[in-house]
């Protein structure tokens, strides 16, 4: 009946498999649109790259990224040296795998060694299960079995057997009585309590393997002379010296494993690159996707980072280097043999006598009870027992299931075959169970028998077993390190049983260190990449490196978890085969339960994180800050691999049929399947709470303008108090001195030469000065030089120009001409000649400088008081001009020389 079971299941999960779409777990129902996710993917996914590529090129360039680590992450490979492997002794690899295959061992410890294995057993038997609290009582116990004998289940078997040999026409009026005793047999018991029950007695199956052990795992003091604890002592010494500090081996095993196991790591500069390598390519894509484009502003130019898309093709070669020789055989023997190299190079405690003395001491304390071996076949027996029924009720859950979707099918105006034939596959495989071993109702689980199991709580013996189990539970490092290279020696005697494995790695190992020639070419084009682009429009990003990495981790989860659950066949698959093999053999898969719980508390984690990722299409990037801002922790999942591993080997040594091999091999192909997937989750619970805020500051940077110039914008920005300071300061100097030369004329008399300057500087801030004209005339070579040093010209004369009424400066108004006969000299002979003479304070005097002596002997013309009343009489019209009173200024009195009368005289006396 058992590998009917198994043919059964077979074919029922082939069928499964083979469906458009298979059976949904319940631990993934539920679960929003996935356009929904996909959109908050893709385009987070894409920001994260953009952002990740600038930082990275910059931290390249500057060098803060070490060129190594970075390929080593693009690889997915993280932490992997590679000039450990490309200098790679071959010599040491080989000398390490001729060591494991040379070494003898004492036959004298095998005892021991064994004895320690099966303590190692029991103390993690007891933590899973705590205390016997919760084993279910006698009245209890009763109450279950009387329930049991109410569920009649024939009705509902019969139907589904003429569903089955029925044409599909008729399939749909057996569905709808289907439907009515799968409504009868819901009535006739509570099933989620009798599943609670049944699930508290699992613990059943780990006490009797208590049982079994404790026979076995005694240490005393008595038992084991001083020549077998040093002979386990040289043992481990012999197996010490083969290992070293060598970086390689860790490499290999990181480099065989990449295709075949996920290797977690610390992304610390590619955090946004979630494929390795292959995003490199999609970076020229994303610069110049409409929405990335909305979100930069338009000034930002970072075309640059399309660069980093050269590396992509050398290091797709040297993955496909390395996939020629990483053979799915090789990943599987390298782990093996090279693995142990990094737990015999673990540091520990002392390995001496001493401390396994210390350690046969401890054992012999906790005072294990021999107990009879009643208990343990008593416990067995009635564990096999109820785990048969637990199977019906299981079965009988699940077709209570699909009455919804068979509600559906009835409804339906036309018949859809592909979930017709779904329902029937499930049907037929849980109506196998149903009636395997009689029916559920008349099933025994010996009350009677089991009250001597139900009062374990209250019986002395197992109360004293019990008291010995904690005590062995307890913190040990001294037997825990003792337990580590225990198991490191049964390990390399399983190796020695098969040379092949040995021998193969040798050759993978040497076929491999021929393969890293592409990192020459790689480790050439950063260097190149170094020197190229312009890159001052994101040397900001250093301020973001730690919101660029969280952005880029968070994203990774999210992508993570759509994944996850679109292979949730895959783990449906693992789980019906597991409970399969738990139903079947208790003591070697008692613990696939926990596991199966695990599955669904993970699983409905990522339902909950993928029900938030909810986003209008027109959300600019800010708005997904909010997406993460109520996430739930997700714990790592462990699917336990080893110990299930090391229960399928044990199941496998024991049966001899080659169906339940196979099938066991199969079980095993999907726990290594699964094991490729990354499933370590709680690495992201510290990004996850910080995206909210990363999302925001690289919004906010790509909002803002960042080109080539922004480096000094920066500068100006920092500085921007020290520049306002200065400039303020230069221009009050500035307003003194314009003030000083403006205003205050008088002050400038003790600057040689300043007169004439300033009188310059007057004339050009007056619009209403005259053009000066050319005066005909003789003009001597010192005319032309005087005229020239007023004029800035060489060889121009000064001549008067059209004067204009109201003009109250006298530097301002044109000179008198004379009578025609006399030349009208220059300002700038008196201002040459006098520049240095001191005046009363006259406007005049400061102006042109102090009249000749000639001028003074004559009396000085301007020293009359500004206060005269007399009106100057109008003057003759001198070439065409004529001139009104009051064109001079107050300076001048009726009658008085004027200042042209000055420069006629001394042009005379030149003459």
């Amino acid at each position: 009946m058992f590998w009917l079971l198994f043919s059964v299941i077979c074919i029922g999960v082939a069928d499964i498999s083979s469906l458009e779409e298979p059976p949904q777990l319940t631990f993934v129902s539920g679960v929003s649109s996935d356009n929904d996710a996909t959109l908050v993917v893709d385009r987070l996914s894409r920001t994260a790259r953009v952002m990740t590529a600038a930082s990275l090129r910059t931290s390249l360039s500057d060098g803060s990224a070490p060129v190594d680590e970075v390929i080593a992450e693009l690889m997915n490979v993280g932490g992997t040296d590679f000039k450990s492997l490309e200098n790679m002794d071959i010599s040491k690899v080989n000398s390490f795998v001729d060591g494991l295959k040379g070494a003898t061992f004492d036959a004298s410890t095998n005892s021991l060694s064994d004895a320690i294995t099966d303590m190692s057993k029991m103390r993690d038997l007891w933590k899973s299960i705590g205390s016997l609290k919760d084993i279910p009582d006698e009245a209890t116990y009763k109450t279950l079995s009387e329930t049991i004998k109410k569920i009649d289940t024939s009705v509902l078997t019969t139907t589904i057997t003429n569903i089955i040999d029925l044409n599909n026409d008729q399939k749909i009026d057996e569905l709808k009585k289907l439907l009515t005793e799968i409504e009868k047999t819901k009535k006739m018991a509570d099933y989620e309590k009798i599943s609670e029950v049944l699930n508290s007695m699992n613990v059943y199956s780990m006490i009797s393997q208590l049982l079994s052990l404790s026979k076995t795992s005694q240490m005393k003091e008595d038992k084991y002379p001083d020549s077998v604890k040093s002979a386990i002592a040289s043992n481990l010494d012999l197996l010490s010296k083969l290992s070293s500090s060598d970086k390689v081996f860790q490499a290999i095993v990181n480099v065989v494993s990449l295709e075949y196991e996920s290797r977690p790591f610390k992304r610390n500069y590619t955090s946004g690159f979630i494929n390795g390598f292959e995003d490199l390519e999609k970076m020229a894509i994303d610069i110049k996707d409409p929405w990335m484009v909305e979100q930069m502003h338009p000034g930002t130019k970072i075309d640059v980072i399309t660069d980093l898309s050269q590396l992509s093709d050398p290091m797709n070669s040297l993955r496909s280097q390395w996939r020629k020789v990483s053979t799915p055989t090789l990943f599987e023997n390298v782990n093996r043999v090279l693995g142990l190299h990094s737990i015999l190079f673990q540091g520990g405690s002392s390995k001496t006598e001493e401390s396994l003395t210390s350690v046969i001491q401890w054992s012999t304390s906790c005072n294990m009870p021999d107990l009879d071996d009643v208990y343990g076949t008593s416990i067995s027996r009635l564990f096999l027992k109820v785990q048969k029924v637990r199977r019906k009720i299981d079965a009988l859950i699940s077709i209570h299931s699909l009455s919804n979707e068979i509600k559906d099918i009835t409804g339906s105006a036309s018949i859809d075959n592909r979930k017709l034939k779904k329902i029937l596959v499930v049907l037929q495989t849980q109506q196998d169970i149903l009636e395997e071993g009689g029916a559920l109702r008349k099933a025994d689980i010996e009350v009677v028998s089991a009250s001597q199991i139900t009062h374990l709580k209250s019986d002395s013996n197992f109360g004293n077993f019990e008291a010995a189990l904690k005590c062995l539970s307890n913190e040990n490092k001294e037997f825990e390190e003792w337990r580590r290279r225990v198991n490191v020696v049964n390990r390399v005697k399983d190796l020695q049983n098969s040379p092949a494995v040995l021998d193969s790695v040798k050759q993978g190992v040497n076929a491999l260190s021929k393969e890293f020639g592409p990192l020459a070419s790689i480790r050439s084009s950063i260097e190149k990449m170094k020197e190229n682009g312009d890159l001052e429009a994101l040397k900001t990003l250093k301020d973001l490196d730690k919101s660029i990495k969280v952005f880029g981790e968070s994203v990774y989860a999210i992508d993570l978890a759509k994944k996850l659950v679109e292979r949730s066949d895959h783990f449906e698959s693992f789980v019906v085969d597991g409970n399969t093999f738990e139903a079947e053999f208790p003591s070697e898969f008692g613990f696939f339960e926990d596991i199966v719980k695990e599955i669904n508390t993970f699983f409905s984690g990522l339902k909950g994180w993928l029900n938030q990722m909810k986003i209008d299409g027109n959300a600019k990037l800010a708005d997904f800050s909010s997406l993460f801002a109520k996430l739930n922790k997700i714990n790592s999942l462990s699917l336990r691999k080893e110990e299930t591993k090391d229960a399928i080997n044990e199941i496998k040594n024991s049966q001899k049929d080659q169906k339940t091999r196979r099938f066991l091999e199969n079980f095993e192909s999907s726990l290594s399947e699964l094991s490729r997937l990354d499933l370590e989750f709680s690495r992201f619970e510290s990004s996850i709470k910080a995206m909210p805020q990363a999302i925001k500051d690289v919004s906010s940077f790509l909002a803002e303008e960042h080109s080539s110039t922004s480096s000094i914008g920066q500068w100006l920005s920092d500085n921007s108090l020290f520049i306002i300071v200065a400039l303020f300061v230069l221009l009050l100097v500035f307003v003194v001195l314009l003030v000083i030369m403006l205003c205050f004329p008088e002050q400038a008399k003790t600057l040689q030469g300043f007169a004439a300057k300033v009188k310059c500087c007057r004339k050009k801030n007056h619009p209403g000065s005259a053009t000066p004209q050319s005066t005909p005339g003789k003009t001597t070579s010192k005319d032309k030089e005087r005229t020239a040093s007023k004029d800035g010209r060489p060889g121009t004369s000064a001549s008067p120009a059209v004067s204009t009424p109201g003009i109250a400066d006298v530097s301002s108004a044109p000179p008198r001409r004379g009578n025609g006969n006399r030349p009208t000299g220059t300002a700038s002979e008196i201002d040459g000649r006098d520049a240095a003479s001191t005046g009363s304070g006259d406007t005049a005097s400061i102006v042109f400088g102090a009249p000749p002596p000639e001028i003074l002997a004559r009396g000085n013309p301007l020293a009359t008081s500004r206060d005269s009343s007399v009106v100057e009489p109008p003057v003759a019209a001198v070439n065409g001009e004529s001139r009104q009173p009051g064109m001079d200024t107050a300076d001048h009195t009726v009658g008085a020389p004027t200042i042209e009368d000055a420069k006629s005289t001394v042009f005379d006396k030149e003459k």
